[in-house]
């Protein structure tokens, strides 16, 4: 109840009483149980069980499932999304509708926090299921079918903020609801009554880094006290890394009951974008004819019919022209050329600004002739451009639309439009075909298009020298996404400027600014990207810049010197070639190594860049020696005193250890592991393992029985000891067991 109080220090509990404010009422309520230890409450007017009271009186959902309904949009025009469940065991099954499969989830009680992940990557629906769920669960509540509400929280884009101001201004802004506290927010998830759905999770590790950000999910996770649960949308990409990166989460697992389950969406098929275009009326010869079309010029797998928010464009624009599209869809994408999902977008952009430029945006002089064109289509793209930079600039997701219209009035005085022109233009603005309205706020229609257009004026920025400042403001303000780097890096390869001179440029941009500020990784990623986009292979030099995970994932690198720079991961597998690389003065948090064939050529590794760990196979190795030896196996250059010292001081680590490293990355997933689960790890060897190895896991508190059971299971193990700490005894142990054991226990 305290949760709830308008002031927690004034409420009285006494003798089954309870008095209290709430919400700027005086309560007073009897609190008794019943003969099979139900409580009741008693507020003077009726006496019903302790639950029922909450649900109608503090949780108030009957008014949020309102909101809900009100506020999120209903698509009509929804087609259901299949996916793949991921199982403990590795395996996957297939699901047709993921919104009915994660609504059953929901429905079903656990006795621990149930983590569910929708994985996919940028525009594969994740949104839309989220919105498809909230108004699921409303009218199933409405309906009295279920007692919970499932609250959506959008986070994608937003800078990194206190999830408490982020869900309580989530509540207040979008749904107009002011009815709880952070701490009764909380509350009420641990009792079951909301859901919270955390939309775009991994667009929130842009200014706090991912470790910060999965930090920051797991003491969200600890205040859930092993109840309630919680759905997290992310790209695959970074649900991986938060499973890799234990320690941020893992000590909270250690301490209490979470289980995460992940669904992958999958991309669309034909039938679904078949489906999508009945739902909107167009009959099946028609469906046919631009299917054919489509399917025969870009093939059926091709981004803009798997991906749910570019086909939901398209059908829509396909709708909307009356058959005048003929033209437009032979425009999209190229016969026999690789698909590139930047062109793909930069080729569907261009089909809806040619239609915005030519039969929407007409002057409304001369009428009788149809009206001229108010903005040439070159102008259409300054203008989204503009306008995608400045809500970037103002950390918004959005604008009001009186700022719209003067920004508008200001951007046609920089065209050189004339005045009546000018306000033919700041009324088209609001109805453009890339925006949309939200009341008085207005926001590109989806994020895809905003990173589209931001990424689109940082490479014309840097095409056309003069505007050092300009970038300099933009780069330096937060940690671009990998979406927007990506567009910039294929259009500055369209645009063709050198990479020499961009190289040069941005070099002189950074200046004397660590490369651990957003400007110094912002840099470091465009050049690259440009570099692997434009397929430069003439040498060039990296100094003193910062290489995310992502920006480095499957780079094949050649010709490259890099001198004091910072990566966070690097990796050889699935890389055609590293050749001509050396790496001085630099630090490499690690390296991933599938195995033992995946060579290397002209790679020098000067000792202050040896990596701090090597990811072979499954194993995270921090030997010193084994780190040198790995390298050299695969034909990185090193100095010969360090090869020397790797083939003299060298440790096979022993079984033991190896064994409970793996057991250890289950518990990524789960908080307790069954023998089952461990017999399908360890295949055949899981029967030696038991008799001769687990034991002594269990001797030495590494594992523990588990307290819970689930049904059918016969026996099921929990970590015994912090994950923080097998990772700091790991990097120290050199692969020795006893001496894992032995920092394991001082620590």
């Amino acid at each position: 109840m305290r949760q709830f109080a308008d002031d927690p220090d004034e409420v009285i509990e006494e003798k089954g009483m309870v008095l209290c404010r709430i919400n700027g009422t005086d309560l007073s309520l009897s609190l008794s149980f019943d003969d099979d230890g139900v409580l009741y409450c008693d507020d003077g007017r009726r006496k019903i069980k302790a639950r029922v009271w909450i649900e109608k009186n503090l949780a108030r959902l009957d008014v949020l499932a309102a909101r809900i309904l009100t506020e999120v949009e209903e698509e009509e025009h929804f087609v259901p999304v299949p996916s793949k469940k991921e199982l403990a065991s590795g395996a996957e099954e297939n699901c047709r509708t993921t919104t009915d499969v994660v609504f059953e989830d929901l429905k079903q009680s656990n006795f621990f926090t149930s983590a569910i992940y929708l994985l996919s990557n940028a525009g594969d629906g994740k949104t839309m299921v989220m919105n498809r769920l909230a108004r699921m669960t409303a009218n199933a509540y409405r309906e009295g079918k279920i007692h919970f509400i499932f609250l959506p929280i959008e986070l994608g884009g937003r800078p990194f903020m206190r999830f408490d101001d982020l869900f309580i201004g989530e509540l207040a802004r979008k749904y107009r609801f002011r009815d709880y506290y952070f701490g009764a927010l909380i509350e009420l998830v641990k009792l079951g009554f909301v859901v919270l759905g955390l939309d775009g999770f991994e667009e929130m590790s842009v200014e706090g880094k991912d470790d910060k950000v999965i930090s920051s999910l797991g003491e969200l996770l600890s205040l859930f006290d092993s109840c309630g649960k919680i759905v997290v949308s992310a790209r695959t990409a970074f649900y991986n890394y938060a499973l890799e990166n234990r320690v941020a989460i893992g000590d909270v697992m250690q301490r209490y009951d979470i289980e995460f389950s992940a669904y992958r969406l999958e991309p669309w098929t034909t039938s679904q974008f078949r489906e999508l275009m009945s739902n909107y009326g167009i009959n099946e010869k028609e469906s046919a004819a631009v299917l054919g079309k489509l399917t025969a010029r870009l093939g059926p797998s091709h981004p803009i019919l798997t991906r749910p928010v570019l086909a939901h464009r398209l059908v829509r624009y396909i709708y909307e022209s009356n058959g005048e599209y003929s033209r437009d869809l032979d425009s999209i994408g190229a016969v026999k050329e690789e698909v590139c999902q930047s062109k793909v977008l930069d080729d569907f952009v261009g089909v809806l600004l040619r239609r915005e430029a030519t039969e929407k945006w007409l002057s409304k002089s001369n009428k009788e002739k149809g009206g001229s064109q108010l903005l040439k289509l070159a102008d259409h793209y300054v203008v989204l451009q503009s306008l995608a930079e400045e809500m970037w600039l103002s950390r918004t997701e959005f604008v009001k639309i009186d700022f719209l219209k003067d920004w508008m009035g200001v951007v046609c005085d920089q065209l050189g439009i004339g005045v009546a022109e000018t306000r033919d233009c700041q009324e088209k603005i609001l109805y453009h075909a890339l925006l949309k309205a939200d009341g008085t706020h207005y926001a590109f229609c989806h994020e895809a298009f905003a990173m589209y257009f931001l990424g689109r004026q940082i490479a014309c920025l840097l095409a056309e020298e003069g505007y050092g400042m300009q970038l300099l403001q933009l780069l330096s303000l937060d940690v671009l996404s990998d979406a927007v780097v990506d567009e910039a890096a294929y259009h500055l390869s369209i645009l063709n400027p050198g990479f020499d001179r961009v190289c040069k440029q941005l070099h002189s941009l950074k200046g004397g600014v660590s490369k651990n500020t957003p400007l110094g990784q912002n840099i470091g990623s465009l050049l690259m990207a440009y570099r692997m986009k434009a397929g430069v292979s003439e040498p060039c030099v990296f100094q003193d810049l910062y290489f995310s995970r992502s920006t480095m994932y499957g780079v094949a690198l050649r010709n490259v010197r890099f001198e004091h720079c910072y990566f966070e991961a690097l990796s050889v597998i699935g890389v055609d070639k590293w050749e001509d690389v050396v790496f001085t003065d630099s630090i490499i948090e690690s390296i991933e190594i599938a195995s033992l064939k995946d060579r290397i050529k002209d790679v020098v590794i000067d000792e202050e860049s040896i990596p701090t760990k090597i990811i072979f196979r499954e194993d995270d190795i921090y030997s010193p020696a084994m780190i040198r030896e790995k390298l050299a196996m695969i034909g990185a250059e090193l100095p010969e005193d360090l090869i020397a010292a790797a083939t003299d001081d060298a440790i096979v680590p022993s079984e033991e250890l190896s064994v409970f490293l793996k057991i250890v990355k289950l518990f990524t997933r789960t908080y307790y592991v069954t023998e089952t689960l461990l017999s399908l790890k360890f295949g055949g060897d899981w029967s030696r393992i038991q008799k001769d190895i687990l034991p002594v896991l269990i001797k030495h508190g590494l594992l523990a029985l588990s307290e819970r059971q689930r049904s059918g299971s016969t026996i099921g193990y929990r970590l015994g000891v912090a994950v923080s700490k097998i990772v700091h005894a790991q990097k120290v142990a050199r692969g020795d067991f006893k001496r894992f054991l032995s920092d394991v226990k001082h620590l």
